[in-house]
């Protein structure tokens, strides 16, 4: 991907040359100061901003709507580039910027309609808007708008030579759009399923989702595989989803529960919560204050949005996880081979809706032509790759449900005072798929399912290929709010949220693509006994806790598959037996632990996938499921490496004892043969990487770390490589890790995982990094006289 900066390297080699003296300056004129007085058009009153010693603007005014227009001046002041890559993502604009190598992921987004859904809605509903919210964002963007014309740029302005066109609340709206696509797993699962059905006995496919049936040829799972196998979809989709993870950001599992006050020494409920996202450089969450004479909010904001995703105030606190439910559907389409603009549907010829777009593309005279073409069930994915004549596919989706009201969900939590305030606020938004726990200073606790779940016809499963043209395959309807699944202030006084799929038998027939149930598990473990009373730090504790809960089982399988013949080996045996299953920084068993099972998957799949299959199939929850269900089975067909002779029968033990010496190959290649430094923090390191920063030697300006990193997925603090790659480089975690005990709800804790800064030359750029992969925190202050105790510096705006 260096091409992709070519430009922009080109101008900074040349600063670069002109002195190092006029690099600084560059890199310093756009760092905001923290003191003196900004003149601010429209303001009605003075509002006065303190920064406390972590970079937190606390914004005091006398209304919302000024309190928004300094919010977005001191949004756009750190993350300004951080905005327009959002923007850019969101619209498919990349290329604009970047040049054709995002050509493909452009025209993917535009295809996906993911800006012109909400530009869509936008204009068909902002007339029933709330004034009140339309009038905060408006608010929100003229401040950042005063900010871009009266302040030098951000230095990668000038690298990649473009300035940023003004903002608007529809590219606003556009974000929730990626964060919906970001976690939506299927749409690798249902494409990889397919291609790898017309290649694997059904029984054999059917463990790679456990609890499967072999439904396959019932509803033309198989029959369609040879279709999809036509198609490069499956490497498109990957390629797309490696990139913008690599680049920027996407979103991942998440953590959160909430404990009533029966079960706390305040005697009053506790939010903790942990939203997992690939990290960045900044990193994703800019963390603001705002306090008038009526309302106040400590929030969380992705930059390009006004209103916070988290939050908490003195009587209230939310929280956000990925809820897995699968809320979209790939529908094969039979075309006209006459007319490529009608599909069928129930024995006639329907035609399509079109819409043309035009992608500019950096270094190019004329922009590319594109276009979307819809059908009854969602947007055509058609022209990223060769297909037939007479088949599509089209995207079904709860994005694009029309009552996706998602920021007015957003703001209603914001200024929601009670539990039905909650309610009614996250019952507007039909995708993302969040789940929302609660907690209020009148002792609720809550958990609430948001987004709309498709009601699929019984033995429709959602992980195959649907038929558009007979209409047998149609979804019968959405669940309403209330049959979301939920629970508010339970008996057992704590909700626990880890996206596995929900615990009530009675939700069971959701379909959804939930994680691996470790989280679960060992959250339920700490938090059984009864008799203790949580409190800030015993949940500090638990939120940074690094157990493996399935290490103990597996270890054992793995160890009895190995003669050590040497003292290396033995070494390593004794390790691992001796590992208590904690992935610490210098745990040497935890390490090998991690890189032997994923030799142990690479060994028994990559015969029968090959190295794109198997890199989709490691992106899905299945990984995990399959493997701690596979590594138990001596008998499962998997074991057997099909490019070996027939008369060669491999079993476990054979496909283990291999995977044990390309483990030890491993860390000899990587750290020598003294096993005492293949420590767990030498191997898995995090690296906040800028998107500039990817080409050397820009990373030494821009990206911080490498720095040694406990955890991994699967486990709470779930700090995580890419499961079944051999670059153990963690690439997503904890976005944010934050605690509030509305027994004392002035004083709150949070963490970063780098600062609240997007300025490289900025003391808050990265003044959080080694606090948190050490597992500390900071406080989250809500009171006057702690934030100008804590303050370094008082901002007037007149």
């Amino acid at each position: 991907m260096k091409k992709i900066f070519l430009y922009g390297l080109v101008a900074l080699f040349t600063i670069c040359l002109s002195g190092y003296g006029f690099v600084s300056y560059m890199l310093n004129r756009s760092v905001p100061k923290k003191s003196g007085s900004v003149d601010l058009e429209y303001l009605k009153d003075e509002v006065k901003v303190h920064s406390d010693k972590w970079g937190i603007p606390h914004i005091y005014a006398k209304n919302q709507i000024d309190a928004y227009r300094v919010l977005g001046y001191m949004v756009a002041s750190e993350r300004l580039f951080q905005m327009d890559l959002m923007r850019r993502i969101a619209s498919g604009r990349l290329s604009e910027i970047l040049g054709e190598e995002t050509l493909k992921i452009d025209h993917l987004l535009r295809k996906l309609r993911i800006r012109k859904t909400m530009e869509d809605y936008y204009e068909k509903n902002k007339s029933n808007f709330d004034p009140l919210m339309l009038n905060s964002a408006q608010a929100f963007f003229d401040g950042v708008h005063q900010f871009m014309k009266t302040n030098p740029l951000p230095i990668e302005f000038t690298i990649l030579g473009y300035e940023p066109e003004p903002f608007s609340i529809v590219d606003s709206m556009g974000v929730s759009g990626y964060m919906a696509l970001s976690f939506a797993e299927g749409m690798i699962g249902d494409v990889l399923f397919s291609e790898l059905a017309k290649d694997i006995p059904q029984d054999q496919l059917a463990q790679l989702r456990v609890g499967a049936k072999p439904y396959f040829e019932e509803y033309g799972f198989a029959k369609n595989s040879s279709f999809i196998n036509k198609r490069k979809l499956l490497k498109t989709l990957i390629e797309s989803s490696e990139f913008l993870n690599d680049f920027f950001f996407m979103f991942h599992g998440s953590n959160s529960w909430v404990i009533s006050g029966k079960r706390t020494k305040s005697g009053k409920p506790l939010l903790a919560n942990d939203p997992h996202i690939a990290y960045s450089n900044p990193s994703v969450w800019f963390e603001a204050h705002i306090h008038t004479p009526k309302w106040e909010l400590y929030g969380h904001y992705l930059p390009l949005v006004p209103f916070a995703v988290l939050g908490h105030d003195k009587n209230k606190a939310w929280a956000v996880t990925m809820s897995e439910a699968d809320d979209f559907d790939f529908y094969i389409e039979k075309t006209n081979p006459n007319n490529p603009d009608e599909v069928e549907y129930k024995g006639k010829w329907e035609k399509l809706k079109k819409e043309t777009y035009q992608v500019k593309v950096k270094g190019k005279d004329k922009p590319v032509e594109g276009v979307v073409r819809i059908s009854k069930h969602g947007p055509l994915l058609d022209g990223l790759e060769q297909s037939p004549k007479d088949k599509t596919i089209a995207l079904s989706w709860s994005y694009y449900h029309p009552e996706n009201d998602i920021m007015s969900a957003i703001y209603g939590l914001g200024q929601a005072k009670s539990l039905e305030d909650y309610k009614s606020a996250i019952s507007k938004a039909a995708a993302p798929g969040l789940n929302i726990s609660w907690v209020d200073q009148e002792g609720n606790i809550a958990w609430w399912m948001m987004g709309k779940i498709p009601k699929r016809a019984k033995g429709i499963e959602s992980d195959i290929l649907l038929e558009g043209w007979h209409g047998k395959h149609e979804y019968l309807g959405y669940l309403s709010f209330e049959e979301n699944p939920h629970q508010v202030n339970p008996e057992s006084g704590i909700i626990i949220s880890t996206n596995f799929k929900p615990l009530q038998e009675k939700y069971d027939y959701i379909d959804g693509y939930w994680q691996p149930a470790e989280r679960m598990e060992r959250l339920q473990e700490l938090f059984k006994d009864k008799s203790i009373l949580w409190d800030i730090e015993k949940t500090k504790a638990i939120q940074t806790d690094v157990k493996a809960n399935s290490a103990d089982q597996i270890k054992k399988i793995l160890l009895a598959s190995v003669s050590p013949q040497n003292d290396i080996e033995k070494e390593v045996v004794k390790y691992l037996k001796d590992w208590d299953s904690l992935s610490t920084v210098e745990s040497v068993g935890s390490a090998i632990y991690h890189v032997w099972g994923t030799y142990v998957m690479r060994h028994a799949l990559l015969d029968e996938m090959g190295e794109d299959r198997f890199k989709g199939f490691s992106r899905l929850a299945d990984y995990l499921h399959f493997y701690k269900v596979f590594i138990k089975d001596p008998n499962s067909p998997w074991w057997d490496n099909i490019k070996k002779p027939e008369k060669v029968i491999e079993s476990r033990e054979m496909i283990v004892e291999e995977a044990f010496h390309s483990m030890i190959s491993y860390f000899k290649k990587k750290f020598g043969s003294n096993t005492k430094n293949w420590k767990w923090g030498d191997v898995h390191t995090v690296e906040y990487v800028h998107p500039i920063g990817k080409v050397k030697p820009f990373n030494h300006l821009f990206n911080t770390g490498p720095l040694p990193a406990p955890g991994s997925y699967s486990q709470v603090n779930n700090i995580s490589f890419k499961r079944g790659s051999l670059n153990y480089g963690s690439h997503l975690g904890p976005s944010t890790r934050r605690i509030i005990d509305l027994g004392n709800p002035l004083i709150s804790y949070g963490i970063l995982p780098t600062g609240n800064s997007g300025h490289v030359k900025s003391t808050h750029y990265d003044d959080q990094a080694k606090m948190y992969v050490d597992g500390k925190y900071r406080k989250q202050l809500l009171h006057i006289d702690d934030i100008k105790a804590d303050s370094i510096g008082e901002l007037t705006f007149k």
